[in-house]
């Protein structure tokens, strides 16, 4: 069985993330171990969902069906969309700058949510319960108050 490049990238990326999660318990304080401890396993957990799904049993039936998947290369996608994915990563940080990211985070989730078709109501409820999580995180539970923005 060949593996795709996705997946050997797949695989660098589970182990960055493995590296950060270990390096993050060699920090003393405990806020400073928090960041690797709170995204590092989610990282790893959808890295290894991503990795079985690409790497699953029910492969091609015979090796003919294997060639003829392989001589489709992989789907073509132009420029232009590369290039709205860094406009909404830039638009999210400039509004984040000046904003702040109390309101950047609802206001780009719920915009990239519309944008992409999820529907008004659905797009609201994410961008709540994102904003509520951040503020728990941050503000209840590790008492810190993150980037305001430099107009508050």
């Amino acid at each position: 069985m060949r593996l795709k490049s996705s997946t050997y990238f797949l695989i660098f990326l589970i182990l960055i993330a493995v590296y950060f999660v270990v390096e993050s318990l060699m920090y003393e304080p405990l806020q400073a171990k928090l960041l690797g401890l709170t995204i590092g396993p989610i990282v790893i957990l959808l890295g290894l969902v991503q990795l079985a799904k690409e790497i699953k049993l029910e492969g091609p039936e015979t090796e003919a069906a294997a060639i003829e998947e392989e001589e489709e290369g992989e789907a073509y996608i132009p420029f232009s969309r590369y290039l709205t994915l860094i406009g909404w990563v830039v638009g999210f940080l400039l509004l984040t700058y000046v904003l702040g990211f109390y309101i950047s985070i609802p206001v780009f989730v719920f915009s990239y949510l519309f944008y992409t078709s999820a529907g008004l109501k659905k797009s609201i409820v994410t961008a709540a319960l994102t904003t509520l999580f951040i503020f728990i995180l941050f503000d209840v539970f590790l008492g810190r108050v993150i980037w305001e923005g430099i107009i508050f």
